[in-house]
């Protein structure tokens, strides 16, 4: 099974993405298209560009909100997260599930940096 592609943007100074002001939310599933329980399951947030990983979030840290009954994730961005980001940098993420000596990716993808006015 391949894994799922998103591609988002967000705006320099803003919180969440342009598209959900919440963040990155998704519903994880299995191959047969059924919610996943994610109890007692980390989910890792990676984000590279300039060739290393500039942000990892975690649900073990707080950083990512988890419902695992539901299997909904949340990663939400404060407004400080891609402020200094440049819109021409080619920015992509991967998000990863950690359960029960399982390590995969679920979700991966790019985002977009639109140019922004700061005053704070």
């Amino acid at each position: 099974m391949a894994i799922p592609k998103f591609n988002f943007s967000v705006k320099q100074g803003n919180t969440g993405t342009v598209e959900n002001p919440a963040g990155l939310v998704m519903t994880i599933k299995d191959e047969t298209g059924t919610t996943r329980d994610l109890t007692g399951a980390e989910i890792i947030f990676f984000a590279q560009w300039d060739n290393a990983i500039q942000l990892r979030y975690s649900s073990g840290a707080g950083e990512v909100i988890v419902d695992p009954l539901e299997g909904k994730v949340t990663v939400p961005f404060a407004s400080t997260v891609f402020r200094d980001v440049s819109s021409r940098k080619n920015v992509r993420y991967e998000l990863e599930l950690r359960q029960n000596g399982e390590q995969r990716t679920v979700l991966e993808g790019s985002i977009a940096v639109v140019a922004g006015f700061n005053d704070d």
